[in-house]
């Protein structure tokens, strides 16, 4: 149901997108959709997963972890900064323990 419900309302945006473009003079292919792509219901096999970054087992980085998450429970400021550090250089990933050495230590030291 929420396919065929979600593939209708796709359906009513192209049409109405594509009118608004043709009244505004803009020349549309309709023939096939720009960006279209075989949704996971279409593809055989399992459905594609992101690379494990599982918990450091490196003690230095154990260490260095600990250090940013009492830097976030002390101090709001540092909190912010880290928040603003992962979706800068470290794809958005916040968990401390998911970093590498040289991350933890180019965070620490721009903060401390």
């Amino acid at each position: 149901f929420v396919k065929g419900f979600v593939e209708y309302i796709g359906e009513l945006a192209n049409h109405g997108l594509t009118a608004l473009a043709q009244q505004a003079g803009i020349q549309v292919d309709v023939s096939e959709p720009v960006g279209s792509k075989r949704s996971a219901w279409d593809q055989p096999g399992p459905a594609a997963k992101r690379m494990n970054t599982g918990p450091s087992t490196n003690p230095i980085v154990i260490d260095l972890a600990d250090k940013v998450k009492d830097l976030q429970r002390n101090n709001a400021g540092a909190k912010e900064a880290w928040l603003m550090y992962c979706d800068s250089s470290s794809k958005g990933i916040k968990d401390p323990m998911r970093h590498d050495e040289q991350s933890l230590r180019m965070f620490l030291a721009s903060f401390v």
